[in-house]
C-alpha cells in the first residue's frame, strides 16, 4: 500500500512538473510571435490566449494584465471577436480569484 501511494505522489509530482514546463514554453513561444506579430487582431489573440495560460497556472495577476492588453486593443480596432474573447476570460478570471463581484 505504501509502495502504490509513493508510485501515485511521485507520478503526480512528475506530471504537475512537466505540465509546468510545457505551459511556460507555450508562454515564451507566445510573447516571441506576439513580438513579430504586426497584424493587430492577431496581436489580440495571441495576448487573449497569453492571458488564458496565465490563468491555467493560477498567475492571475499576469493573466489579468494581458487580458485587459488584448480588450484595450481589440476596442481600438473594433474587433468584436477579441472584445469578446476578453470580457469572458476577465469574468473567468475573477471567478478563479473568488472575486465574484468583479465576474460579473
Amino acid at each position: 500500500m505504501k509502495k502504490l501511494f509513493l508510485l501515485t505522489y511521485t507520478f503526480a509530482c512528475l506530471h504537475t512538473y512537466t505540465f509546468s514546463l510545457a505551459q511556460q514554453s507555450k508562454i515564451d513561444s507566445l510573447k516571441n510571435i506576439l513580438q513579430s506579430s504586426k497584424d493587430d487582431a492577431h496581436q489580440a489573440d495571441i495576448l487573449n490566449d497569453l492571458a488564458w495560460d496565465y490563468r491555467t497556472m493560477g498567475k492571475y495577476d499576469s493573466a489579468l494584465f494581458y487580458v485587459e492588453q488584448a480588450l484595450k486593443l481589440s476596442s481600438g480596432i473594433n474587433y468584436t471577436v477579441g472584445q469578446i474573447i476578453a470580457l469572458r476570460y476577465i469574468g473567468k478570471i475573477h471567478e478563479k480569484k473568488s472575486d465574484f463581484s468583479e465576474a460579473l
